[in-house]
């Protein structure tokens, strides 16, 4: 019982460390094309330091876990690791969007669209409070 406690542990901790490595890394990377949501960019900082530490404290108790399997122990570490790496790369792409403020930029953009854009950012942010029941 011991031993599938432990391996459970294991690849739960695998699953965690992935996800918090691909915040990390969809938070740290801009380049290639992509760069990280806004959600990431507001708080990129924290989403570095916090993924960062999640990632390495997953990782821990995903080695202790595979340390503490007595049966099939390069087998749960393969799937550890791959769980990690898929589950890194599922969360990477999607927490970054194309970079759309490069030199690939399409000149046949009309005039207006620039200040409609930073118009409507700023009315996303802009809190707004319900207005009564309709009659």
């Amino acid at each position: 019982m011991t031993s599938v406690v432990a391996a459970v542990a294991a690849i739960a901790s695998s699953v965690l460390a992935g996800a918090s490595t691909g915040i990390l890394l969809a938070a740290a990377g801009r380049g290639g094309g992509v760069r990280p949501r806004r959600s990431l960019r507001e708080s990129g900082q924290l989403a570095r330091r916090c993924g960062g530490c999640v990632a390495i404290a997953a990782a821990t108790a995903a080695i202790a876990g595979v340390l503490a399997e007595r049966h099939e122990r390069a087998a749960l570490a393969l799937t550890c690791v791959a769980v990690t790496v898929l589950i890194a790369v599922t969360s990477w792409l999607l927490l970054v969007e194309p970079d759309d403020d490069g030199p690939g930029e399409t000149p046949d953009d009309p005039e207006w669209w620039p200040a409609f854009e930073r118009e409507l950012e700023v009315w996303t942010r802009r809190s707004r409070v319900p207005v009564g029941p309709r009659s």
